[in-house]
């Protein structure tokens, strides 16, 4: 079974307690189903109130949104040499923003880095 955590709290539409939005995939019989829950923690225990059956959806790729991951480097390079010719001219506060929204990025990086390292290893178990 995988889950993906949409981590949007919301109020449950059947419980109505708050829990994050999610979907749940479980395999049965050589397929597998798809449902968006809401998933509650209660006396240490996941509990998931079912909504309904969810949609396959395929988000579309970087590349067939025009964009690439060496386009994404080069405008984050291309930013880091403005704020540093300026730090250089005597303003350090385009470096100071550069730096403080440069180290939020690289926090949501990792979390994106072990989500789909954990993507990838539930994905292996249904292929097994």
């Amino acid at each position: 079974m995988v889950g993906e955590v949409v981590n949007e709290v919301v109020k449950c539409p059947k419980c109505g307690k708050p829990g994050r939005l999610a979907v749940h995939r479980v395999r049965s019989k050589g397929r597998v189903y798809a449902y968006t829950v809401v998933k509650h923690v209660e006396n240490g225990k996941v509990r998931r109130c079912i909504l309904e059956r969810a949609e396959e959806r395929r988000s579309p790729a970087p590349a067939d949104l025009g964009y690439s991951y060496d386009d994404a480097m080069e405008i984050i390079h291309a930013l880091y040499a403005s704020a540093k010719e300026r730090a250089l001219q005597g303003d350090a506060s385009e470096l100071a923003k550069f730096l403080n929204e440069i180290n939020k990025m690289a926090l949501k990086i990792a979390q994106m880095v072990e989500e789909a390292r954990a993507l990838l290893q539930g994905y292996g178990e249904l292929a097994a």
